[in-house]
């Protein structure tokens, strides 16, 4: 009997869940009798050869790609870094940072429970649940922060940098998603319906997030734009690599 190739992959416990069946494929990873499909709905026949190519890191979620694609850009070897990870939900960037061998990471968010299972078992990683960003300070961390790196949701990153320079260092490095529909004001989310697809907007939001970050000794240093898979329904969103100024 046919079926759907993101049902396959759940079936034969090649995914744990479809949904993670869906973003391989999008991604390119899955092969059918050696040929790349890229549709979830692809039909497959029992006597077909389905396999995943694993020629990539694979994270517990896409924000791991997400930060990986700027740390490749940018050519910055974050290993034996000591890292916060603000808003980590089901720990994307932990992950991305854990398999790029940080000496540890510290996963903050609001949320309980959210931190995927696989990654609770490290010892490297501090699981701050029940946290609330705006409420942390220097002393929810035992060493100096090498790396920051962010993704959080229905907040502006402007409520965030005044914590950023509460825990900081002067060499801390910064990693931060910018999400356009979060930076421009309810008035401007709520006439788009959440959805900014306008190139002059998202700029707007970019800039705001640059000067801000001025305001704080902080210098954009690199700048790119996430992967999305559907432009109809997606955000495009933006990392931002910043560094303190030199002086």
């Amino acid at each position: 009997m046919n079926q759907r190739l993101d049902h396959y992959l759940k079936n034969t416990n090649q995914c744990e869940t479809r949904s993670k069946a869906i973003d391989l494929i999008k991604r390119g990873r899955v092969f059918v009798n050696n040929f790349q499909v890229l549709k979830p709905s692809f039909l497959v026949k029992q006597t077909d050869s389905v396999e995943i190519k694993n020629d990539e890191m694979y994270f517990v979620s896409k924000g791991g790609y997400k930060l990986l694609k700027i740390i490749k850009e940018i050519n910055l070897i974050i290993k034996n870094f000591v890292i916060a990870d603000l808003g980590s939900s089901t720990g994307g960037f932990t992950d991305c940072c854990l398999q790029l061998g940080a000496k540890k990471i510290y996963a903050i968010d609001v949320g309980v429970d959210l931190l995927h299972p696989s990654l609770k078992k490290s010892y490297k990683i501090i699981n701050y649940e029940k946290t609330n960003v705006k409420n942390l300070d220097k002393s929810y961390f035992l060493e100096d922060l090498d790396l920051i790196v962010g993704d959080l949701s229905f907040i502006s990153l402007e409520q965030i940098f005044p914590i950023i320079k509460k825990i900081s260092s002067p060499k801390t490095l910064l990693l931060l998603l910018i999400k356009p529909q979060f930076e421009l004001g309810k008035d401007v989310a709520s006439k788009y319906k959440g959805l900014i697809q306008n190139q002059k907007l998202q700029q707007l939001a970019i800039n705001k997030i640059i000067n801000l970050a001025k305001n704080y000794d902080f210098e954009c240093k690199h700048l790119t734009p996430t992967d999305i898979f559907d432009e109809k329904k997606q955000n495009q969103e933006y990392m931002i690599f910043l560094q303190k100024h030199e002086k």
